[in-house]
């Protein structure tokens, strides 16, 4: 187990979070993030398999990235970064024609909300996407 497993579930999950995207060590990252989803609430579960799943996209696991995210899409369709970080596993699959419907969802989502920075990535990687770039 990682240390401080034992903590309450977003404490985990913001360690997974810092490993992934602050410190670019997604490996690292992956048990933090494991151990979210096993002690996560219900009002914290979504987050924890989206954490996850982006944690496993960053290492290069697309398959398991693309597991985790449509469970935490499947949760909740509404949960604006799952669906990003998924529309990007299947972009990075080089599935681009449902990478571009994700992106396309995310776009749609209101300006001047907490999702505004999730818009604007899903506005390049739409672009990556119609340029087929898989990067």
């Amino acid at each position: 187990r990682p240390p401080g497993s034992t903590l309450f579930p977003y404490t985990t999950l913001f360690r997974s979070y810092l490993l992934t995207d602050k410190l670019n060590l997604p490996a690292d990252a992956i048990p933090y993030a494991k151990r979210a989803v096993e002690i996560a609430t219900a009002s914290t579960y979504v987050e924890t398999l989206d954490t996850l799943g982006w944690a496993y996209l960053r290492n290069g696991a697309i398959r398991e990235a693309i597991a985790k995210l449509s469970k935490a899409r499947e949760t909740d369709s509404e949960y604006v970064p799952a669906t990003y970080h998924l529309a990007e596993a299947y972009r990075r699959n080089g599935d681009f024609e449902v990478a571009q419907g994700l992106f396309e969802e995310v776009i749609k989502t209101p300006a001047g909300g907490a999702y505004d920075e999730y818009v604007e990535l899903a506005r390049a990687g739409l672009n990556k996407t119609k340029d087929r770039l898989t990067d």
